[in-house]
């Protein structure tokens, strides 16, 4: 809940985890675009601005306004969605 400590405690936490993985993505591969999904996701602008702010704490190789960071259109379900049109369409790259 919005303005509930345990909740900006918890949320900060992950955000510096994600910031961790985030820039050593970056860092490694030189994406310059991230997106993110997934249930967290849908707490928006409480997620993205303290992710931001230890995201540009963790870069040091690439300037933090480089990289966006973008909210996955398919939100929580992108996973089931993939999964569905893999199936569709017969991917099969998963059984090799």
């Amino acid at each position: 809940a919005a303005g509930d400590p345990a909740a900006i405690q918890a949320t900060e936490k992950a955000a510096f985890f994600m910031a961790i993985a985030i820039a050593n993505v970056v860092t490694v591969f030189g994406v310059d675009t991230v997106v993110l999904g997934g249930g967290i996701m849908s707490a928006g602008d409480q997620v993205l601005r303290p992710l931001k702010a230890a995201l540009a704490k963790r870069l040091t190789m690439v300037p933090a306004e480089e990289v966006t960071l973008v909210k996955a259109a398919l939100g929580g379900n992108a996973g089931a969605i993939g999964a569905a049109l893999a199936a569709r369409v017969g991917d099969h790259t998963l059984s090799r």
